[in-house]
């Protein structure tokens, strides 16, 4: 993909203040109507989808707000509205959505940007009711049934942002046409999985400026720093070069031990000489977000031992992403395949004993010792994103426009391997007094978000210097602090 055309399309910079071109909304509209026709046997046109947004709440029992307002994801995804405190409608029937905004008072002018109606309609094409009229709008809209987004968050089971409608007095009688169908969501986080070409692009170039700001880990790093020290170079590369303002989540910048924890973000350990780092660091950009790993030498160059198991950790990542196409791979494939790839390795090393089959090691699960967690997730206005559970998909394949991480990764944390070493039914596999040689090491991980497609994918990390040779080449040239004390 050509980055220069991308950015000449749109100055994302730009975008990331006020906003991306209306456009983008109303085709994903115009894929979820689509969808809905699809999924849904006799769809009754006659019908709205109420929407609410998310609300600028201040935290705790103080006025002030500490955070910049980010909007809900679905509302976003098919309003393009950023400001809080709305609701929305999607007519089935004419394709239309219309917002429901409450005007502020003239005088907040004084503290705060005060967004007018007419401004609103004009920022996103749309009609603008206030919302107090919205049950009256129901009412004179007619509809046969009005739907609420239902449904829970597959990562937290958390429920789904659902618009609270209750008709009262000469209204009550819509009450009965509320439906409950949570099928309406689930079309939604299929739609949201398939990724537009606006998407893509976008997300190629948050993935790019997320490259560059890991490259500037390497560039900095050095053994006497914190933790937090590389967490700023990160952030304050992004914030100083694109105005970004949200991380993707809570940096996880984990050195020695730390490096075992999966999600560790305390990041106030000193870096000691002969440390891995592993930056797991990503970056919101005009809503968007991504996902990268990195594991390198806080002094440039890898140990025996580190290369080792960073070498196994890249080889499962890239057998792992050779296999991908859409169409023909399913996620269960890919994430067995990166772990029996672990397992098969880690048996080479002999730290797993080599008379018993791979497939008996995975069978047994003793890849969960070595590495506890999935291969990956979609990625997109979420970072762990929607899509992946959808009842109506008997199995998660991939499609064409996904786009999600591969992050296989190898952990030597003392309580798991020391539960492992006292359990029979494990140990037996175990070269225990080898693996006990290795306490300290911490872990490797190695995340790519890749764009599937027809033929194969295309890996947004490909820039970064990804094996050993390469990473320790960049540092010697681009590390001016490990560089002088040679």
């Amino acid at each position: 993909m050509d980055n220069k055309k991308v950015q000449d399309t749109l100055d994302y910079k730009t975008a990331e203040l006020v906003g991306l071109p209306v456009k983008y909304f109303e085709k994903n509209r115009e894929n979820f109507f689509s969808n809905l026709n699809k999924r849904i046997a006799n769809l009754n046109l006659n019908s709205v989808i109420v929407l609410t947004g998310g609300d600028e709440i201040p935290r705790y029992d103080t006025d002030i707000n500490h955070y910049h307002f980010c909007q809900e994801s679905n509302f976003y995804y098919l309003t393009g509205v950023r400001e809080p405190g709305l609701y929305a409608i999607l007519d089935l029937q004419s394709s239309n959505a219309i917002l429901f905004y409450d005007e502020p008072p003239e005088n907040n002018k004084i503290w705060m940007n005060v967004v007018s109606k007419d401004q609103m309609s004009e920022k996103y094409k749309l009609e603008v009711v206030p919302k107090k009229d919205l049950n009256n709008f129901l009412q004179q809209r007619n509809m046969d049934i009005i739907y609420t987004l239902e449904g829970e968050n597959e990562y937290t089971g958390t429920s789904v942002l659902t618009a609270g409608l209750e008709f009262k007095g000469d209204l009550s009688y819509l009450n009965s046409r509320i439906k409950h169908e949570s099928m309406i969501y689930e079309v939604l986080c299929e739609t949201r999985c398939i990724k537009t070409e606006f998407e893509k692009d976008l997300l190629f170039f948050i993935g790019k400026i997320t490259n560059d700001a890991h490259l500037e880990i390497m560039k900095n790093i050095r053994p006497g720093l914190y933790e937090r020290d590389l967490e700023n170079v990160f952030l304050n590369y992004l914030s100083k070069n694109y105005y970004t303002r949200f991380w993707a989540y809570p940096c996880i910048g984990g050195c020695g031990n730390n490096a075992a924890t999966l999600h560790y973000d305390i990041n106030d350990k000193l870096i000691q000489d002969g440390d891995l780092f592993l930056a797991d660091m990503g970056i919101r950009l005009c809503n968007y977000t991504s996902d990268v790993t990195i594991t390198i030498p806080a002094n440039g160059k890898f140990t025996k031992k580190q290369k080792e198991i960073y070498d196994i950790v890249l080889k499962s990542n890239r057998e792992v992403i050779k296999i991908m196409k859409a169409g023909e791979t399913t996620y269960p494939q890919m994430d067995k395949l990166s772990k029996m790839v672990i397992l098969k390795e880690l048996q080479a090393l002999g730290l797993i004993k080599s008379e018993y089959s791979v497939e008996e090691l995975y069978d047994k699960r003793i890849w969960k010792i070595f590495m506890p967690h999935g291969l990956g997730h979609y990625v997109g206005l979420d970072v762990h994103d929607v899509g992946s559970k959808v009842s109506y998909k008997s199995e998660r394949i991939l499609e064409e426009g996904n786009f999600i991480t591969v992050e296989p990764g190898i952990y030597f944390i003392d309580f798991v391997l020391e539960k492992a070493f006292n359990d029979p039914e494990q140990s037996k596999y175990l070269n225990v007094e080898l693996l006990k040689t290795y306490k300290g090491f911490g872990g490797v991980r190695l995340e790519d978000d890749v764009y599937v497609t027809a033929d194969g994918v295309i890996n947004f990390q490909d820039s970064l210097p990804r094996t050993t040779e390469e990473i320790e080449a960049f540092m010697s040239k681009n590390n001016t602090y490990l560089n002088s004390s040679k």
